[in-house]
């Protein structure tokens, strides 16, 4: 495709075959190199597992919920001794941290059964923790060999294998990593000198700066001078080699016809090569005459002065060592043996990727970086594969890494984010089942979700349902709403030794009560911004609400006025690494004009540093102290369209730490969408305004008229919470 010459309306196509072939009004797709590489690798371990080819016998059994299989028990027993181990102590030998009992019940059981295991980790329960600790006890107490750690997103790959590296760190157990990845920019700091990359270009440096030392170590062998060695390599390498690849560097068109930049450089490293000779055989006035004969010598062609020079110069160093032609043969020839070696390290078919993944204890990578041809996952075996975020990605990411393990983890929430399918990959679907392209959406189920809930499920599969990121208003309504009310919050007054377990305690901080930015006095807000406006469609699907950017504008403008709470949400003052307020739009389109209202509106650069917007999709993973909602879809029909599915809605919400703030149309999720996820959390916040403060209503139909509902008996001052965090 030609870039340069391809605009709307018009596509370029150089060297195409088959134009004649493509009939008219026909549908081209473009794919990518980096797609198609991604496709491959994909389609040939979803190969492998089909045709039983996997580490693991009959592998895609286990995921057929229809049958009724037999986990493996392998007998392994963890008793609360080994657990100890991963106790947490202050500096006064008080203990502040351990597994909670559920936790440790799905240590038990995902280590005792198998061969593929899950774990269900929701928002806040301590996944990466469990991750960390359950590989450090597969290296200390199993003695397992290798480990291969992965997840769809880079982020996810860092934040893991960071916790693991310290956990080992902390118990003083020897790791050695290699973290696969095509961008070293995806990479953590933490983790650049284990970065494949890196590893392998430091070694191929100290290779060659160590291969003059391998020559003349030699020498004894040879029965040579150790300093004739030295000049017979210095020669053969810095001068004339390095001649011949600046040479071979040349356009030959450039020789004949112009003298071009290139051309222009080897000239001046031949003048240099030329300043170095002469002054190392200034005095052998016959070397002198040749090489200066040779230099001006007409009608030679440059490779052949080339090796001219290089003959001459070799015979001149033999008579100034006194070394014999056949002992300075056999020098020459080892030095082109070491020399050899150089092209060799710098093929693309060393397999440098391969021999890492093969020798290190921990391999990590995202789900389809791993299958990099290079690596040849497929010829690989892992002890334990490890694949997190594993609800939110497709089968065939699943497989690349799942082929290779004797024993698989999956580690994911099917009520968070779906597997993400492309656009035509929905609408082929949608096709095939006779069903639109919103409900191929939300039918769509993962592997984990239908693995986890099977008869082998039951079996083989665990949950942590105990949430130290929430506070405990936001965390029971994401409860109630979207786990059953099975999902518990940490709540603790002071430190504490109980059946519980013990963790460090995270003390929502009492900054939030406002006379400004009055959405923040209670801990989850709804903001009815009513059905006077509704949402625009703008780029095919994607839609945006003009009338809620304006009041979250707005809400934002008077968080910036209210100086106090400001500069107690900095980073300085607090020990969140992520910005403090983040603004989550369910539509791309929302998110897109949002982030432009917000760089033009009159806000001070502190505000600005602390605020990020962004869509539902991105966010999983994420927190935020404050969570702003956009709803955006304020439909006439009432048609929810893809927020009938509760994983995006579970995911927006479950993001916030200490205050959570909904600016949606309340009618948009009462009456026909009261049972629907929106209209399943406006009736848990309805419910609760009166009773608690910890709810409020606030309705903004008009953009001049603001009036709360609120209860008479709410107080000034309300109780400051304190939370259990990781």
């Amino acid at each position: 495709m030609n870039i340069a010459q391809s605009k709307i309306g018009e596509l370029w196509i150089d060297f195409c075959k088959k134009v004649n072939e493509v009939p008219t009004e026909a549908t081209l797709f473009l794919q990518s190199k980096a797609d198609k590489s991604s496709n491959r690798k994909r389609a040939d371990a979803l190969k492998n597992i089909l045709e039983n080819k996997a580490r693991i016998t009959n592998l895609i059994d286990f995921f057929e919920p229809t049958l009724e299989l037999n986990a493996i028990d392998y007998g392994i027993e963890i008793s609360d001794a080994d657990f100890e181990k991963y106790d947490v102590f202050n500096a006064k030998n008080e203990l502040i941290k351990s597994l909670n009992p559920l936790q440790r019940d799905a240590f038990r059981k995902v280590v005792k059964y198998g061969p593929v295991s899950m774990l269900k980790g929701p928002p806040g329960t301590g996944k990466t923790e469990f991750i960390s600790t359950l590989a450090h006890y597969l290296y200390d107490k199993l003695n397992v060999g290798n480990i291969l750690i992965v997840s769809q997103s880079h982020e996810a790959v860092n934040t893991s294998v960071e916790r693991i590296r310290k956990q080992c760190l902390k118990h003083n157990t020897e790791l050695s990593i290699a973290r696969i990845s095509n961008k070293e920019s995806a990479v953590s700091n933490e983790l650049k000198d284990v970065y494949t990359g890196s590893i392998i270009t430091s070694q191929k440096e100290l290779f060659k700066s160590n291969l003059r030392e391998r020559v003349i170590a030699l020498s004894n062998e040879l029965a040579l001078d150790t300093d004739y060695l030295s000049d017979l390599y210095t020669i053969r390498v810095d001068v004339l080699n390095h001649l011949r690849s600046a040479y071979q560097s040349i356009d030959q068109d450039d020789i004949e016809q112009k003298f071009s930049f290139s051309l222009d450089e080897y000239k001046q490293s031949f003048t240099s090569a030329m300043n170095k000779l002469k002054a190392k055989f200034y005095a052998n006035q016959d070397y002198m005459k040749q090489l200066e004969a040779c230099i001006y010598e007409k009608n030679i062609s440059v490779l052949n002065q080339l090796n001219k020079i290089d003959t001459i110069t070799f015979i001149a160093l033999n008579q100034y060592h006194g070394v014999s032609n056949e002992e300075g043969l056999k020098a020459k020839a080892l030095i082109n043996i070491a020399l050899d070696y150089e092209p060799l390290i710098e093929s693309q078919n060393a397999n440098y990727e391969s021999f890492l993944v093969k020798t290190r204890q921990l391999v990590c990578g995202t789900c389809v970086g791993v299958g990099q041809q290079s690596i040849g996952i497929a010829n690989q075996v892992f002890d334990w594969v490890i694949i997190d975020e594993a609800a939110r990605s497709i089968p065939s990411e699943l497989a690349i890494a799942m082929q290779s393990g004797t024993r698989i983890l999956l580690v994911g929430d099917q009520n968070q984010l779906p597997p993400l399918y492309s656009s035509e990959h929905k609408k082929a679907l949608a096709k095939q089942l006779g069903i639109s392209k919103d409900d191929v959406e939300i039918k769509l189920q993962s592997d984990f979700g239908r693995i986890f809930d099977s008869y082998y499920g039951h079996q083989a599969s665990a949950e942590l349902l105990t949430q130290y990121r929430m506070s405990p208003s936001i965390g029971n309504l994401v409860s109630t709403c979207f786990y059953e009310g099975k999902l518990e919050t940490a709540v603790i007054d002071s430190r504490v030794e109980s059946a519980e377990g013990v963790r460090l305690k995270r003390v929502v901080p009492d900054i939030y009560q406002s006379n400004i930015a009055t959405e923040l006095n209670a801990t989850v807000t709804w903001v009815d911004t009513g059905n006077a406006e509704h949402f625009t469609l703008e780029k095919g699907s994607s839609i945006y609400n003009p009338h809620e950017i304006d009041q979250i504008i707005d809400f934002l403008k008077r968080v910036d006025q209210d100086k106090s709470l400001l500069q107690r949400l900095m980073p300085s003052l607090n020990s969140i690494k992520e910005p403090a307020i983040g603004v989550i739009c369910t539509y791309a389109e929302q998110k897109n004009r949002l982030r432009k209202a917000f760089a033009l509106s009159d806000v001070s650069n502190e505000l600005r540093s602390i605020v990020r917007i962004d869509t539902v999709d991105s966010y999983q993973g994420k927190e935020n102290q404050i969570i702003i909602l956009s709803v955006t879809r304020n439909d006439s029909s009432m048609f929810p369209a893809f927020l009938q599915s509760p994983n995006r809605v579970n995911v927006a919400l479950s993001r916030a730490m200490d205050r959570l703030v909904i600016f949606g149309a309340e009618e948009m999720w009462q009456g026909v969408n009261k049972d629907m996820p929106l209209g399943r959390v406006l009736t848990y916040i309805k419910d609760r305004t009166e009773q608690s403060l910890e709810y409020q209503r606030i309705n903004k139909r008009s953009k001049h008229k603001k009036v709360q509902v609120d209860s008479p008996n709410r107080k000034k001052n309300r109780k400051k919470t304190i939370v259990e965090g990781v």
